[in-house]
């Protein structure tokens, strides 16, 4: 969960990594914002919408930190690093992601980076539940249709996670 643009909306993705001497994860993240948030568009025509959504994905590097994993409850700190974009649809469908869509008419590619640090519980040998909590950080939009700023796509976040694997 997390705000964008002053509304609540749920953030989806995943993200894989290699778990290397059980205490460093390198790999990847995909992340994209559902629902999408309605903005009010600055110079619309009489005949154009009044409004639109925002649509926010990006993918990155994951740098994590795991510490005491072999305890029945432990931490864990993350660090996603990279980019996508920022676009306004006219609302019809669904879609996240960061890959551009045929319904927009504005986008912007951003920059991402999140830090956030995590509680897990060992639940077997192959499965973790987890709960993060960080800070979202955008540079780069610039959508001219409509108020949105770096500042209303940048936000905290509470993540519920559910990870598999050979840790």
């Amino acid at each position: 969960m997390t705000t964008l643009n002053g509304e609540t909306t749920a953030v989806v993705g995943g993200q894989g990594g290699w778990v290397l001497n059980r205490r460093f994860a390198i790999g990847g993240a995909v992340r994209g914002i559902a629902p999408r948030p309605e903005v009010a568009l600055r110079n619309h025509s009489p005949s154009g919408p009044e409004s639109a959504q925002v649509q926010l994905g990006y993918a990155g590097f994951l740098f994590e930190y795991i510490g005491a994993s072999s305890k029945l409850l432990h931490y864990g700190a993350e660090l996603v690093v990279g980019g996508g974009n920022v676009e306004l649809v006219d609302g019809e469908g669904f879609q996240t992601g960061p890959s551009v869509s045929d319904e927009s008419f504005e986008r912007s590619a951003v920059f991402t980076a999140e830090l956030g640090a995590r509680a897990e519980l060992n639940v077997t040998s192959f499965f973790r539940i987890g709960l993060s909590g960080g800070y979202r950080l955008v540079s780069g939009a610039d959508l001219n249709e409509a108020d949105v700023s770096n500042g209303d796509l940048s936000a905290p976040y509470g993540q519920l996670s559910l990870r598999f694997g050979s840790f």
